[in-house]
């Protein structure tokens, strides 16, 4: 399926058909473009097109789109040793990507090895948008 930056085909449940489908491509064509090396399978769901540039950090995309729920929405923001990273705020070049998502938080496969998952309830949270994911910074509590 491909999200409409053009970048990646995404989908779980049938999200990536939906996607294809929106952005023109016939229903019964997602084999074929597999096939065809015209779409890039990145992880289950996931998949890049070969045609069009990566970004500077396609990791930090393809995770945050792994992190996405059934209403296609971005739940995880990159936090902790990674945020500190991409904000340049550390000389730490994290082996894993530190991400933050809701306490009600759920997949039905294995948690990537790669990430290190961090629950706590988002609305305390702000989040900074630099390109196609977010970073967090903790908000002061709201009275």
């Amino acid at each position: 399926m491909i999200r409409t930056s053009k970048r990646r085909v995404r989908g779980s449940k049938g999200g990536a058909r939906k996607q294809a489908k929106a952005a023109g491509f016939a229903e019964n064509t997602h084999p074929y473009h597999v096939h065809a090396g015209n779409w890039i399978r990145e992880h289950r769901g996931i998949y890049r097109l070969t045609l069009f540039p990566m970004t500077d950090r396609p990791d930090l995309v393809l995770w945050a789109l792994w992190s996405r729920n059934r209403n296609e929405k971005v739940e995880g923001v990159y936090s902790h040793h990674t945020a500190l990273s991409l904000f340049d705020l550390s000389d730490l070049n994290p082996a894993k990507l530190h991400m933050t998502v809701p306490t009600d938080f759920r997949r039905n496969s294995d948690i990537p090895g790669i990430l290190v998952l961090h629950f706590t309830q988002t609305a305390r949270w702000q989040r900074f948008a630099d390109r196609s994911f977010s970073c967090a910074e903790k908000s002061a509590p709201s009275d």
